[in-house]
């Protein structure tokens, strides 16, 4: 994690995608635990189990390698998972930097995690680093694992990853999965560097025990104001949302009330027009008749884009610019339904960007900066 490479080494980057099916994958990673301004005083990786039943863990393991002075980086270490991950749960496995203390010197307590990993030597390469979530428990001793259930490798440099390698992390961000845990398959394409809170297994709000089925939850800039558009695929003797907001992801307030439309399925949106300066942290308290409550999980934004990009015009009937910004700090920019299916995609010409063929409704625009880092905004097509 604190590891830092002052020689000029030359390492064959692989694209690697022979990938067993599975509905688990890694979902979160964090390797800036217990660093000079670091969120968490642990290093992380979150599990997520995208099935509609939950998976026994009982015989998988996690493996980690770092980048090796001296290609193949085959110098594995390994845990054996235990308990299970509930239906589209999550799983967080905490991990010590140390083998006395095992946290660092800086950062706020991970929530309860579900596993604790001894592994030591300063914990994960927060730059650096390759992942894999095997089937077996039996140690890689290779560059490249066979068959994994999931393949992370992250940061530049790294000798083999799925498709091209996910960012780095750092000590103020993770590297999480995009468009609610999807795997294609391609590590840059389907990690993007973020400030949301580590998840741990909380009941998931898609449980078949609560009587609303939450689909997704998202949260984009709208001028200066945040707005929060979730969907519901089932809502019976169900009561209401409660909208939440935090600065830190651990103490939270409440900032407004969404009442149930008992459909089978809708579709909501709420307005903060105050958002704090900074990262903004929400999530929805979800209450039923019976005043049973379920939490989803925790969405972030940031009011205090090094970007600063502006949107406009917004509304907009048939083009949007990015304006405050030097466009040769963009890489990507994509626009996508509510739902989160990718409607179009600018990988140039971001001065003048057409959406005149796109229905009258909201998008969201996401804008991935060449740090990669990723912004995220809510149009109104007119």
């Amino acid at each position: 994690m604190r590891k830092k490479y002052f020689r000029t080494i030359l390492f064959l980057l692989v694209a690697y995608s022979s990938f067993a099916a599975n509905d688990l994958r890694i979902y979160q990673i964090y390797g800036g635990g217990g660093n000079s301004s670091a969120i968490y005083n642990r290093d992380f990786v979150v599990l997520y189990n995208d099935g509609s039943s939950a998976v026994s863990l009982s015989g998988y393991s996690l493996q980690y390698a770092p980048l090796s002075a001296t290609p193949p980086s085959d110098n594995w270490t390994s845990i054996n998972l235990t308990g299970s991950v509930p239906a589209k749960g999550f799983y967080l496995i905490a991990i010590n930097l140390n083998a006395s203390s095992g946290t660092g010197s800086n950062g706020i307590d991970l929530p309860t995690p579900d596993l604790v990993w001894p592994l030591g030597s300063s914990g994960l390469n927060q730059n650096t680093g390759k992942l894999a979530l095997m089937s077996s428990t039996t140690l890689i001793t290779a560059t490249t694992p066979t068959s994994p259930v999931d393949f992370v490798g992250y940061g530049s440099g790294i000798d083999v990853s799925e498709g091209s390698p996910a960012p780095s992390t750092s000590s103020t961000s993770s590297i999480v999965r995009k468009n609610d845990g999807v795997d294609t398959d391609n590590n840059s394409a389907d990690f993007v560097s973020t400030t949301s809170a580590a998840l741990n297994t909380v009941r998931p709000s898609n449980s078949t025990s609560f009587p609303v089925k939450l689909v997704y939850l998202d949260v984009a800039k709208y001028g200066e104001s945040a707005i929060l558009d979730w969907k519901t695929s089932e809502e019976l003797n169900f009561s209401h949302f409660e909208i939440q907001k935090s600065k830190d992801a651990v103490g939270f307030e409440s900032v407004g009330k969404v009442s149930s439309n008992k459909g089978l399925s809708s579709i909501y949106i709420f307005v903060d027009n105050q958002p704090a300066p900074g990262v903004n942290y929400y999530r929805l308290k979800m209450v039923d008749l019976d005043g049973k409550i379920e939490y989803s999980k925790i969405n972030s934004i940031n009011f205090a884009s090094e970007l600063n990009v502006v949107l406009y015009p917004n509304p907009s009937s048939d083009f949007v610019k990015l304006n405050n910004i030097n466009l040769k700090e963009i890489s990507q920019v994509t626009v996508s339904d509510i739902q989160g299916k990718i409607l179009k995609v600018f990988n140039d010409n971001f001065d003048t960007m057409p959406i005149n063929e796109l229905q009258s409704q909201y998008y969201i625009i996401r804008v991935y900066a060449s740090t990669g880092k990723l912004y995220s905004y809510k149009l109104l097509k007119i």
